[in-house]
């Protein structure tokens, strides 16, 4: 198996294997009416304490959960460094999601972890549960800091994230290692998918290119620049797509 490698930035973890969400309806609300605040009901009632699956996560790898099949995908944060998959759903459903990336600590010790999230969220560590928090937070996700021991080395972190959606859902999380602000320790995702130098190679003109404005008009020149320090070259196609799949314009 090969190994994709990133870095901390600003001491968050941006780069992510992601599977989900699971998205389970939740039929009878009235099994809940006398809990007062139907999200932590349904929470508790749903929510497994073991993880769901015993396959070692890979990007492409497939798992299954309650008989739907699930991918790891790689999930790149943007600037606010949050693993977004806020939605909207019609009914209420009880979501859960998967993020995994392993982390090389220069040595063993007591580490410092903020976990952000929009609701309930673990972080599983070397395939234990360190810390659980159980909070919502509908807009601006909020954070817990907590310590757990990491090994000299290689670690692997896990965390699951849920939710309760009623109609629209604000479903994210990010993780940030304080200790680690001003030094880039590495990342490494497993991946089925090659040739790794091509894709980085294409990772990095993607994420590096930009415009000089947000808006343009009939007639107006569009153009994709990329910083003069990139020393790198290829040849790229550039498409200017609306989110619903509407294609403007390609070169």
């Amino acid at each position: 198996m090969e190994f994709a490698e990133y870095t901390l930035n600003a001491g968050y973890i941006d780069n992510w294997l992601v599977a989900g969400p699971l998205a389970a309806p939740v039929a009878d609300l009235s099994a809940f009416a006398e809990a007062g605040d139907l999200k932590p009901a349904i929470v508790r009632h749903l929510h497994p304490a073991a993880l769901e699956f015993e396959v070692e996560p890979a990007e492409g790898a497939s798992f299954t959960v309650e008989g739907q099949e699930l991918r790891w995908r790689y999930y790149r944060c943007r600037e606010d460094h949050l693993v977004d998959l806020s939605g909207f759903y019609h009914t209420t459903h009880y979501l859960r999601a998967w993020a995994y990336a392993r982390v090389r600590f220069p040595k063993a010790g007591e580490e410092a972890f903020a976990l952000s999230s929009n609701g309930p969220a673990e972080l599983w560590l070397n395939g234990e549960l360190v810390q659980r928090v159980e909070h919502f937070s509908h807009q601006i996700p909020a954070t817990v800091s907590f310590c757990a021991p990491v090994r000299e080395g290689e670690n692997e972190l896990l965390v699951r994230f849920e939710a309760v959606a009623m109609r629209e859902c604000p479903f994210a999380f990010a993780l940030r290692l304080p200790q680690h602000s001003e030094e880039r320790l590495t990342i490494r995702l497993p991946t089925l998918f090659s040739p790794l130098a091509r894709r980085r190679a294409l990772e990095q003109a993607v994420f590096a290119a930009y415009t000089e404005r947000d808006t343009y008009g009939e007639g107006d020149i569009l153009a994709v620049l990329w910083p003069e320090e990139m020393k790198e070259w290829s040849k790229v196609g550039v498409r200017v797509r609306h989110p619903s799949g509407r294609i403007y314009c390609e070169a």
